[in-house]
Order: C-alpha cells, then sequence, then structure tokens
C-alpha cells in the first residue's frame, strides 16, 4: 500500500472554515504526521458534551483517517462508518462522504475485506469518475481480491487519466505477470522505470519477467540494479534464481543463503532450501573431476 500523505483540501469537504483553522491542534498533529497525538485529541473532543453533531463528524474523520494512517484499520472502518452514516443528519451526502468511502475502503482493504474495499473504492469512482488515483486504488483491491482481469481494466483507466502514473504501470505489470503475458508486463515495468528510474521492485519484476523469458543475462542486469538500489532479501533471492539459470552456482550460492539471512518469513526460508541445494549440488559437479 503507498504511503499516503494528508491534504487540507479533504477537510474542505467537511467544514471549509474549519480547514482555514490551521491553528486547530488536531489538524496541526495530522499535517505533522503525529498520528497518536491526533487520535488522542480528537478522542478527547469527541467526549465532551460541548461538542456540536457538526463538529463529531469532523472529528471522526479526522480520528479515521489517523487511525488509518497509524495502521489501525479496524478503528479506521468504525470512525469512518460514523461519518458515512451520519452525513444526512448534518450534510448533503457529496460534502464528505467520498473521501470517508476513499479511507474507509482502503482500510477494508488492510484487512482483507476485498469486497467491502471494492464497494466503497467503487462509490468514490461514481462520484468522480475522473479520479485516477481513485481508479488505481480500486486496481490494487481486486489485485487483493485476486480478480486479475478487472484489476487490469482498472489500471487501464487510471493510466488513460493520469499517463505518468508510476505504480499503475508497475501493478499492471504484476498483474499480467501473473496471467504469464511476460511481454506485456515487460512494457509496463520498462515504462514505470522510463518514469521512475530508481524504482528497485519494477527492475526486480521486469527481472522475473525476462528470466521467464529464458532471457536470463538480461534479467541479471535488472536484479544486478535491484539489489544496487534496494538491498532486501526479495531481491537478493531473485537474483540468486538468475545466477541459478546461469549456472553460475558459486554467485547463487551467495545470493540465495544472504536471502536466507535476510528474511524473516519462515515459510521463504525453507523454500530457499530447495534452489540452494540445487546450486550447491551443481558446484560440487563443477568441482568434480
Amino acid at each position: 500500500m503507498r504511503t499516503l500523505i494528508f491534504s487540507l483540501a479533504l477537510f474542505l469537504f467537511i467544514s471549509p472554515a474549519m480547514a482555514q483553522n490551521v491553528a486547530d491542534p488536531a489538524m496541526v498533529a495530522i499535517q505533522n504526521r503525529d498520528y497518536a497525538t491526533a487520535i488522542e485529541l480528537t478522542t478527547r473532543i469527541l467526549a465532551s458534551p460541548a461538542t456540536t453533531d457538526r463538529e463529531k463528524l469532523l472529528r471522526y474523520f479526522q480520528r479515521g483517517f489517523a487511525n488509518f494512517m497509524s495502521g489501525h484499520s479496524a478503528e479506521a472502518v468504525t470512525d469512518l462508518t460514523v461519518v458515512i452514516d451520519g452525513i444526512g443528519q448534518v450534510y448533503p451526502p457529496s460534502d464528505v462522504q467520498t473521501p470517508a468511502y476513499k479511507y474507509r475502503g482502503l482500510a477494508y482493504g488492510m484487512l482483507k475485506k476485498s469486497d467491502e474495499a471494492v464497494s466503497d473504492l467503487k462509490t468514490v469512482i461514481q462520484r468522480q469518475p475522473d479520479n485516477a488515483d481513485a481508479f488505481n486504488e480500486l486496481a490494487e483491491a481486486f489485485y487483493s481480491a485476486n480478480r486479475t482481469d478487472e484489476a487490469i481494466a482498472a489500471f487501464n483507466e487510471a493510466i488513460k487519466l493520469k499517463p505518468d502514473l508510476v505504480s499503475a504501470y508497475a501493478e499492471r505489470g504484476e498483474n499480467y505477470l501473473n496471467k504469464s503475458e511476460f511481454d506485456l508486463a515487460i512494457a509496463d515495468f520498462t515504462e514505470a522505470i522510463r518514469l521512475k528510474p530508481d524504482f528497485a521492485m519494477a527492475y526486480d519484476d521486469r527481472g522475473v519477467a525476462l528470466t521467464m523469458k529464458g532471457r536470463y543475462e538480461e534479467a541479471l542486469k535488472d536484479h544486478e540494479k535491484s539489489v544496487a538500489l534496494d538491498p532486501r532479501d526479495i531481491h537478493y533471492l531473485n537474483r540468486g534464481f538468475a545466477h541459478l539459470k546461469l549456472k553460475q552456482w558459486q554467485l547463487a550460492i551467495d545470493d540465495l543463503s544472504k536471502a536466507i539471512s535476510l528474511t524473516q518469513d519462515p515459510e521463504r526460508r525453507a523454500a530457499i532450501q530447495t534452489p540452494l541445494e540445487e546450486a550447491r549440488q551443481g558446484l560440487a559437479g563443477q568441482k568434480s573431476p
């Protein structure tokens, strides 16, 4: 999931006057990404009997957003549902529901509730049909639900609306990769790299697609780049596979061993043992007379 940057513009959906009140402590905390303080302040305000129903919706939205950004997805869903359900009492529906649906949809996605995420993000698109980011987020929700064709269609719309949306190319490429449409995947990863030359994961994914095409030397170059940009376990693992395909046994052993040392996932660590043993056997065969 991408890092989301809070914008004062979101509050214009709720209270234009308060959106301009830069001295509001909860808003300042959110702007400073101090989400724990924002949650504490809004909780205190919501508990006050002096808080009006109108202000409560703003505070629930603030707290829901802060909860989402803090990784408290269930709490975010609860707060944003209060906002969505309470709109009709004090606001016209178009004023605040759209950002509330957006962040609730994203929170549902984090909770692996794909159907709910898709429903909320479709609502955002119905209200904002020219919102490229909303199509991109809907595509991610489809992708998480293994609805690959629908994800690709949504990424297509995002790219039509915003041709320089790097993440849409990269993630559409991942969907093509999953469908074994390797040439389309390579084209998308290449465009993502053109737009963002330091995009380590795009190099890694393109390397995987090139490996699947049997283009091992090209794949290795991409994996060299991904490791240089971001030396994480998956990048060492995939470079190790490229070395393995090229029968560069010792280099494969080095990379696969490094991947094992870096990964925190016991299942991945166990899975790497198989290609690692293949590399060791290959090296032993190379050394034997």
